[in-house]
């Protein structure tokens, strides 16, 4: 893939050209994909960040400076909704766990209380 074909057609798509975003679209999915299945180790959890990553470019390709390559921007948005999927997961904690600094102050209250 050549890097000034894509800033050419990165230019398009933030001119508004549905047809250069749709390309760009296109054009980076497969590598999404597998990087979010590296990420997330599961099919329909890559199915999902890659479809939530190809939305959020689409929503901001606007306001994409290009400090970085396309490539570089999509991974660090597929990488942020991997995260979040982890959080959500089934085998996430249901809630943050507390410090033991925390638990340890809420005794000695207790006990001084007591």
């Amino acid at each position: 893939m050549d890097e000034q074909t894509d800033s050419t057609v990165l230019d398009e798509a933030r001119a508004g050209n549905a047809r250069a975003l749709e390309m760009l679209l296109e054009r980076h999915q497969a590598q999404v994909y597998r990087f979010g299945l590296k990420m997330c180790r599961d099919p329909e959890d890559a199915k999902d960040v890659l479809q939530d990553t190809l939305l959020a470019m689409a929503r901001s390709v606007r306001d994409f400076r290009g400090a970085s390559s396309i490539s570089t921007w999509l991974y660090t948005i597929a990488r942020s909704f991997c995260i979040k999927k982890r959080r959500r997961s089934t085998f996430a904690p249901a809630r943050a766990p507390r410090s033991l600094d925390t638990d340890a102050a809420t005794e000695a209250r207790r006990k001084r209380a007591a």
